[in-house]
Parts: structure tokens; C-alpha cells; sequence
């Protein structure tokens, strides 16, 4: 029998499936290597080969950690291209503006001398040696990163269960390992600007430091971790196991960077880039720093966000200088040393004793040090954060992509050479990291046509921004700066089947390689190579992965693109066999959630067969770390098929708060059963959900409850849009309009709401004036900045039955009962069709889905204290579905498609008073009368917004006083002749939910 390395209790099978999840969903998020396709096939045979793997950690007959078949192998990508070499202030200025042509220029006036290319290694990880990474932070890394301060380390911090906790416990259930980005970069640079102002709010003069460590992980040695000094300085003491499971990580690690071309020049060691141990390691390796700067500069702020440090500290007296500055940092700080080299700027360089084989440097290029004074810093500050804004905003708008080629390299900058540039938050804010801005948001953009648009509808915009990456991307500069971008471009071109377009991409990018080659030193002929092979292996995979698309078809094409796909790399390397191949690599991916297109969007819409539950795990403890059990009750309640287990055990987009309601209304009516699926499908935990959802309340009947804090007001944006009977025609005959010129022309309106200030907290569409599929993703995208949104959907079927159709409205309300900001989907059925409307669909052979009339069919939505209620168009017409809300709710939001205006006048008028609420009426712009009429005593005041006609769509803002009204209808008297509203109708009781 074999003999154990390990206490048994020190590493279960359980741990190595957690490990294998996070692995995953890490892995899927990490562009350093291409390893879908190698999780998509380990995934296939998941039980076994997580067994096998449980034997080789544990069991002594195995050395994993010197075998590179076990850990890996390496690649190099581009990481810098220094063309100055070239630039001679003695020639008259000569340049074409197509970049390679330029290139060739330049190498020719030059003397054809060659650049230094820099290319960065990165390791290209087995399946197994990731989950070796994941399960070492599970099992050892998560003490070690406990020990940060979260106030002063911000970036690659571990998932725990007490949120905003630098030790609680770790959070087991999430996909992932990591904490996301943006939010902790946003708090890094935030917290950073506030000190500074609280500095010079006090009259005190601050200065600000930016800096980072050149080639970090390149530059940063493991071997620290299991040192006497560096476990005495952070205060860890580890078991025996834990000694050893780290030991075999740090001999992995050697092994594997001994066999890269860099351990002849640095021997040292390095961490490897692509791995989650790397993360960990690089961040607690900078304990020191932290402590130090904390403890001995005593700044009033100091921020770390990986290698990135941000300090604010009061001006000391006679520092005037850069030079004093450093001085001042150095001698203040005893892990800084000043580096001074005979003719160049000096540097800052860390010197642990626990690390002194790791060469850490913040370069003097790297450094930015400002002097801002009580006087004038308020006013630097002020620009930096509206440039913040200003691109904070630009992530916030819908897509609005520009048309021409021109106008896209205005927007992201990549036609010039240089631009005036604003830092973000005093750091390098080269023209780089600008372009590369602009183009992700760019490609955002065209990503969100690609899922909302048919392909053939806006083929012209796809070709123009296809001409832009060709002039711009598939240069030799071009690839060096943007090469992170290139596999999202491919995977456009894949999934709109625009195979014309990959042939001219390839067939560009080979030039570009081959150009390189040509104009950088022979000593780099190798990395190029590396790369080569990268760039193949990447775009195959992310080929693949697009080919998961709905309703791709074309796989002659796609094989054709990738046999021209293998001219890029120079090595021989297996090839693609037949087009079988690639239909069996892109159902992998499918199934395994790794593709373009989320298994949970194919598990709800196209699976057609039940999948068995073959290799299926049978033990008890294993089958609860995977929720087994919650998925399956999940997927009975919604009538789902049995999906294929592993795509939902180990997601990598699992369902969103909003998609468990959708598919599953009973969640909202059953709160035990809403966060078991939560935590089941999501792996989140969650505050006690309480009373949200649908409940039923003695006073107030049937209620949608969504936590929220509310103020006694709300802003509301009424839309003045236009749905023409055209698309209302094509609706109803199941071929909604979804061109490109309706989608910009939605877009555009939302997006000039979200430009105006004050920010709205409701967006209000018409009656049938909003496809689907739309609507669904416009509600996600505003609920991130805490908008509602409430819109009258077009018809659509019933349950795929072809005869019933379903006039909807959508009610989107934001929450964060879950513990962040997300949002509940309510669908709001019309109770009865109008009169011509019903004759309308009497000759198309349709009829209108018919819920059953009572409290449940029209809700109260009570988001946080405010109660609202929704009617649809002519469900006003009927007096009982008015007095349902009469002293229930702060306003009846009326969403219409109503030519006849005057009568509808009447009766809105009429139900502000008899209702006794603020009625918000949304029409057609055709038919205008949009409005928010209110029981207001003085006559002007009871329409506070009227709009009609128009030629182009608009909106108004109006603000919503509910907390007035409430006041009014609380007071025992309601004869004052200083009271704001009319009275009450005759008989009128408020609701005990609205005192």
C-alpha cells in the first residue's frame, strides 16, 4: 500500500473538486494562456481524473512537482517594442500614416538597424498543475494573504465570506479565487484622492507618489515563503503538511523556470505569470513594504494595488526637490534604498532580508512624484477626477458604435501618434494605455451587437472596424501595444461568420510577424517563435470557443480559416483532422461552459435531451461542496432538463439573481428555496432574503417586495418614444424588428438619460415599444448604476405556443439584498386587450395570454418605501383595476400604446384623483401625451410634465414627491387651506404600509 505524504485529513477528494472549480473559473478569465480546450477535455472524464489527481498529491510514489508533463510548458508574448532607436531630430520629418508602410520607413532610414524586442514569459499550465495552484491557496496561501491589511494591500485579494475582511473566513462556495477587479481598483484610486484633499482641506501642502516595480514577477523569487525570517515577520506558523504541500509549489516553480530561456539570465528564480499561486505569493511578498511605509512614514494615505503603490503624505519642510522626496521616502523607510547610477535619474529598490534574491525596483520612468499646495492642489485634484468621470462614464453608456473606420480611430485614439493625455490618478498615463481604453470599450461595444443584432443587418459597421484593426492592430507597434485584443477581434469575425474577414486578419498578421522578423535582433528569433505558437494556439482556441455561437452552422469555413490559421506558427504541430474534429472541440467547450456562449443560455433555450448523469460523483461529501442537490431542486422547480452536470457544478457564468427569477418565478414566492438556489447555481451566500419577493400582505394584497433604501423622493425618466405599426406588425408575426438603426436609436435615448443630471432612478418605456431580448440586457446593465427600468415589451409567444401571445411589461427593480447591486425581473402581463386590439389579433389568429383576474395579476412593487403599481393601457379603462390601488401605492405607472388620447386624458386625470397618487403615463410618441399628473390642489401644478410629438425621441425628467403625499394623506385633518393636495375621495384609507 502506497504510503501517504499527507495527514488524511489534510487534502480530501473534496478539496481537489472545490480547487478544480476555482481553477476553472479562474482560468477562463485569464487571457496569459490558452487552456479552455484542456479543461473542456479534462472535464470529460472529471471523476476519474480528479481521483487520479487526489493519488499523485497524496500518495509518495510521485514527484509532480519535476515533471514538466505535470506542471507545464512556456510562452512568450509581446511585451514591449522601443522604436526611439529610429528617431533622428537631423532628418527633415517624413512619415506615412499607414503604420507598417512607416515601419519599413523608418527601418530603411535607419540603416536597417535592428530593435531589441521584449517579450514577456508566461507560463502555459497543465489543467492539473492549476488545481496544484488553487489548492495551495485553499489549503495554505489563504493564511498568508490574511495577514494584508485590507486598507492597505487592494489588489488580488482573496474571496471570503465576511465581505471587506482582510481574515475572515474563505469563502469556499464562489467560483473563484479573487475578488473582482474594478471595485477594489476603483477604492485603490479613490481613497487615494480623498486623502489628498482632506490634506489640503486643512491648509496643509500634500504630496502624492506614484509608482511600480519594473518586471515584477520576473523579477520576484518564491524561495521567501518558507523562510525562518520572512514567517517570523509575518507572524505564520505552519502545520508539518502545510510545510511540505508549499515546499513541493516552490520546487515546482524552480523546476519549471529552469527550463525557460530567462533562468540564464536571472538564475535567481522567478514567479510564474498564468498560475493564481503567482498572485498570492507576488502580493505578500510586499508585507514589509506595507508595514513599513504604514508604521514609519506614517502617510496619510498609503495604497497598494499589486506592484502599483499610491502615497499621500504632508509636504516636509525643505523638500522641494524630487530628489528630497526619495531621500525623504528612503531614509524614512528602511526596505527602500536609493539606487543612483553616474547619468541617470536614481531609483527606489527594496531590499527584504527575507528576499534578498528578488531584484525589485521602481524605476525612476515608472515614478511620478507631485507637490500640490493648500492653493492650487484642490484644482489639480478637481480635473483628475472628472477626467475619472468622464471615463467612468464611458463605461456606463450603452453601445453606440461609430460607423465609419474614421470615426472609430477618433474615438480610441489610435490615429495619433501622441495626444494630450490627463492622468487618471497621477499615474503614467502614456498614450498607450489610452488607446488600449478606447479600443476595449470599442470592442465592448461591437461585442453587445454581436449578441443583440443579426449579423447580416449591420455587416458594414463590422467591415469598416475590420479595416480599422487591420491599419492599426496588425502592425509590428500595433501588435506589441494591443496584442490582448487581437483573440476578441478573431472571435468577432468567428461568431458574425465573417470568414472573408479572418482570411485578410491572418494573412495581415503573418505579414506583421514576418516584418518583425526582419527589422528586430536575431537574439529574439526564438521568443518570436514562442510567440508564433502562442498566437496560434490562442486564436484556435478562441476559433473554437466562438463557434459555440447560436445557431453557427458554417464549419467548412471555420476549418478553412484554421488550416490558414497554421501558417502562422513556423514549428510543426498537430493539426485539425477533419471538420469533425472541430465540432466535437466546440461542443466541449459548450458543454463545459468554456465557449463564447454560456451553457446556462443553452441549457434554458436549445437542450433538447435529457443528459445522464454518467461519471457522477456518488459520495456524500463531495456531492454537497458541488450543491448537487440545490441544482437539482432548482431545475425541477423551473421544469428545466437534466443538464449536464459539470457545466453547473463548475460554472464559469452562472446564473445571475436576475436569471433565477426569470426562469424560476417560484424563487420569489419561496425565499428558502431563492437563496439555496443562489448559493446552489451561484455559490453565494446570502443576507437573509426575508420577505423579498412575491408575498401576500393582509393590508395590501398581492406584493412584490425588493429591498432598497429609498428617499422620500424619486426621479423619473418618461420616455417620448416612437414604435412604428411596422414593428408592432412584425412583432405580432414573430419577426421583431431588431435592426441596428432601432437598436442606436433605444441606446442613444437611455444613454442621453444617463448623461443628464439629477440621475434617474426609474427609466419608463411604452407599451410594446421594447424587444425582448433587449430589454432584458438593457435592465442588467442599468441596475450596475442602481437604475430601475420599466418597459413595455413587444409580443411574444406563450410558451411556444404558437397561437398565444403575451403583451408584457417588465419591471426591473435594483436591490442589494443579495449583499451587492443586482436587480429582480418582474413580468407584469396585460389583463384584457383593447377593443381594435383584439380585432387585430383575431385576423392574425392570435390570441392574448389571459392571467387570472385578481391581486396577483396586478401586483403592488414595493421597493424599499416606495409602492408603486403598473396598468397597461386600456386594463385603465376598467374602474376596478383602479380602486385595486387606491390608498396603497405612491404612484400608478400607466404604460401605453393609445391613440385616443382625449378619453385617456379623462381617465388619468381621473385616477390621480380618485387613486389619490401620482399617475406617470408613458404613450407612444405617435400619440404623445406622455405625463406625470398628480392630486395636487393648484391647477398648474398637476401636470408637472406634459410632452407630445416631436420628430426624434426624447425624455423628460420629473421628481416624484412621494413623501409628501404620504404626509398629507397621514394628517387626521384635510381641510387646511395651506394643504398642498386636494382631499381624499370620499371613503379613502391609506395603507398601514405607507404611514
Amino acid at each position: 500500500m502506497a504510503r501517504k505524504q499527507f495527514d488524511k485529513t489534510f487534502i480530501t477528494l473534496a478539496d481537489i473538486y472545490i480547487a478544480y472549480r476555482k481553477a476553472k473559473s479562474e482560468a477562463f478569465y485569464d487571457n496569459s494562456a490558452p487552456t479552455a480546450l484542456d479543461f473542456a477535455e479534462f472535464e470529460q472524464n472529471i471523476k476519474e481524473n480528479i481521483e487520479t489527481l487526489f493519488k499523485e498529491i497524496t500518495e509518495n510514489t510521485c514527484t509532480w512537482w519535476e515533471k514538466k508533463s505535470f506542471i507545464g510548458d512556456y510562452y512568450y508574448v509581446p511585451k514591449n517594442l522601443d522604436d526611439t532607436a529610429w528617431n533622428n531630430e537631423q532628418q527633415v520629418h517624413y512619415r506615412s500614416v499607414d503604420p507598417s508602410v512607416d515601419w519599413k520607413l523608418r527601418f530603411n532610414e535607419s540603416g536597417n538597424k535592428k530593435l531589441d524586442a521584449k517579450y514577456r514569459l508566461v507560463i502555459k499550465p497543465t489543467v492539473n498543475y492549476q488545481i496544484i495552484s488553487a489548492l495551495w491557496i485553499l489549503k495554505v496561501g489563504h493564511q498568508f494573504e490574511s495577514k494584508l491589511d485590507k486598507n492597505l494591500s487592494y489588489g488580488n485579494r482573496l474571496r471570503r465570506k465576511r465581505h471587506n475582511s482582510s481574515n475572515g473566513e474563505l469563502n469556499h462556495d464562489s467560483s473563484g479565487l479573487f475578488s473582482p477587479y474594478f471595485s477594489a481598483y476603483k477604492s485603490w484610486r479613490e481613497n487615494g484622492l480623498s486623502a489628498m484633499r482632506s490634506l489640503l482641506e486643512k491648509g496643509k501642502n500634500a504630496t502624492a507618489v506614484t509608482m511600480d516595480l519594473a518586471g515584477f514577477y520576473h523579477n520576484a523569487s518564491p524561495n521567501f515563503l518558507l523562510k525562518p525570517s520572512f514567517l517570523s515577520e509575518i507572524d505564520i506558523t505552519l502545520t508539518k503538511d502545510q510545510k511540505r504541500f508549499t515546499k513541493q509549489l516552490l520546487s515546482s516553480m524552480r523546476y519549471w523556470y529552469s527550463l525557460t530561456p530567462d533562468f540564464a539570465e536571472r538564475p535567481e528564480g522567478a514567479l510564474p505569470v498564468g498560475i493564481s499561486a503567482s498572485k498570492v505569493i507576488s502580493n505578500v511578498l510586499l508585507y514589509q513594504l506595507d508595514k513599513e511605509i504604514h508604521s514609519n512614514l506614517k502617510p496619510a494615505y498609503y495604497g497598494r494595488y499589486v506592484d502599483d503603490i499610491f502615497l499621500v503624505f504632508e509636504t516636509p519642510a525643505n523638500t522641494n526637490t524630487g530628489d528630497a522626496i526619495i531621500s525623504h521616502i528612503s531614509k524614512e523607510v528602511d526596505c527602500i534604498k536609493i539606487s543612483r547610477q553616474k547619468g541617470k535619474q536614481p531609483s527606489l529598490r527594496l531590499r527584504f532580508i527575507y528576499a534578498q534574491d528578488s531584484d525589485l525596483t521602481f524605476t525612476a520612468s515608472k515614478q511620478k512624484i507631485f507637490s500640490l499646495s493648500s492653493e492650487h492642489g484642490e484644482d489639480f485634484i478637481n480635473q483628475i477626477e472628472s477626467q475619472i468621470r468622464e471615463q467612468s462614464s464611458e463605461y456606463r453608456l450603452l453601445p453606440e458604435v461609430p460607423h465609419s473606420s474614421a470615426l472609430m480611430a477618433e474615438k480610441t485614439l489610435l490615429a495619433s501618434p501622441d495626444a494630450s493625455l490627463i492622468a487618471d490618478a497621477l499615474r503614467k498615463a502614456d498614450v498607450v494605455s489610452v488607446k488600449r481604453m478606447g479600443l476595449s470599450l470599442l470592442i465592448r461595444d461591437i461585442e453587445s451587437y454581436t449578441s443583440d443584432l443579426v449579423a447580416k443587418d449591420w455587416i458594414g459597421i463590422r467591415e469598416e472596424f475590420y479595416g480599422l484593426v487591420e491599419r492599426y492592430l496588425l502592425t509590428p507597434k500595433g501588435l506589441f501595444d494591443l496584442s490582448g485584443y487581437l483573440p476578441r477581434v478573431f472571435s468577432l469575425m468567428i461568431s458574425n461568420q465573417d470568414f472573408n474577414a479572418t482570411k485578410a486578419f491572418l494573412s495581415e498578421l503573418n505579414k506583421c510577424l514576418e516584418l518583425l522578423e526582419q527589422t528586430t535582433e536575431p537574439s529574439s528569433k526564438a521568443q518570436l517563435t514562442s510567440c508564433r505558437e502562442y498566437l496560434f494556439l490562442s486564436l484556435k482556441e478562441t476559433a473554437l470557443k466562438a463557434s459555440t455561437s447560436k445557431g453557427f452552422s458554417n464549419w467548412d469555413s471555420l476549418y478553412s480559416s484554421l488550416e490558414s490559421l497554421d501558417e502562422i506558427r513556423t514549428t510543426s504541430g498537430e493539426k485539425n483532422t477533419s471538420i469533425e474534429d472541430i465540432r466535437r472541440y466546440s461542443r466541449l467547450l459548450l458543454l463545459s461552459d468554456l465557449g463564447s456562449r454560456p451553457y446556462k443560455d443553452f441549457w434554458y433555450y436549445d437542450q433538447e435531451r435529457e443528459f445522464r448523469t454518467k461519471r457522477f460523483p456518488r459520495a456524500k461529501s463531495i456531492q454537497k461542496v458541488l450543491r448537487l442537490k440545490l441544482i437539482k431542486r432548482f431545475r425541477e422547480e423551473a421544469n428545466l432538463k437534466t443538464p449536464h452536470w459539470p457545466a453547473l457544478a463548475f460554472p464559469t457564468r452562472p446564473l445571475s439573481i436576475q436569471e433565477i427569477a426569470i426562469i424560476c418565478p417560484t424563487v420569489l414566492s419561496d425565499s428558502k428555496l431563492f437563496e439555496d438556489s443562489i448559493l446552489g447555481l451561484r455559490g453565494a451566500g446570502t443576507y437573509s432574503l426575508g420577505n423579498l419577493g412575491l408575498n401576500t400582505d393582509e393590508i395590501d394584497g398581492e406584493c412584490y417586495t425588493v429591498p432598497k433604501y429609498s428617499e422620500r423622493k424619486v426621479i423619473v425618466a418618461l420616455t417620448n418614444f416612437e414604435t412604428t405599426d411596422e414593428q408592432f406588425m412584425n412583432a405580432l408575426k414573430g419577426t421583431p424588428d431588431r435592426s441596428v438603426e432601432r437598436y442606436e436609436s433605444v441606446n442613444r435615448l437611455i444613454n442621453n438619460i444617463l448623461k443628464t443630471k439629477p440621475k434617474a432612478d426609474y427609466i419608463v418605456f411604452p407599451e410594446c415599444s421594447m424587444p425582448r431580448r433587449w430589454g432584458f440586457n438593457i435592465a442588467s446593465r442599468l441596475a450596475r448604476q442602481n437604475i430601475s427600468f420599466i418597459a413595455g415589451l413587444e409580443y411574444y409567444q406563450h410558451n411556444n405556443r404558437n397561437n398565444i401571445i403575451r403583451n408584457d411589461c417588465l419591471v426591473s427593480l435594483t436591490t442589494r439584498a443579495t449583499g451587492y447591486l443586482s436587480n429582480l425581473v418582474f413580468m407584469q402581463p396585460k389583463l384584457m386587450p383593447a377593443h381594435e386590439e383584439s380585432v387585430t389579433l383575431s385576423k392574425k389568429r392570435k390570441k392574448l395570454y389571459a392571467p387570472l383576474c385578481n391581486d396577483k395579476a396586478l401586483p403592488i412593487y414595493k421597493h424599499g418605501s416606495y409602492q408603486f403599481g403598473v396598468i397597461v393601457c386600456s386594463d385603465l379603462t376598467n374602474p376596478q383595476n383602479r380602486v385595486r390601488f387606491q390608498g396603497k401605492v405612491d404612484s400608478l405607472f400607466v404604460l401605453e400604446w393609445n391613440p385616443d388620447v382625449k378619453t385617456f386624458s379623462f381617465l388619468v386625470e381621473g385616477a390621480a384623483h380618485d387613486v389619490h397618487t401620482f399617475v406617470v403615463q408613458v404613450n407612444n410618441r405617435r400619440y404623445g401625451d406622455s405625463r406625470v399628473r398628480a392630486p395636487y390642489k393648484v391647477d398648474y401644478k398637476r401636470d408637472s410634465v406634459r410632452i407630445k410629438g416631436g420628430v426624434s425621441d426624447y425624455f423628460v425628467l420629473a421628481k416624484i414627491d412621494y413623501g409628501s403625499l404620504r404626509s398629507f394623506q397621514n394628517k387626521s385633518s384635510r381641510n387646511s387651506n395651506n394643504d398642498e393636495f386636494k382631499p381624499v375621495p370620499i371613503g379613502f384609507k391609506i395603507s398601514k404600509n405607507r404611514n
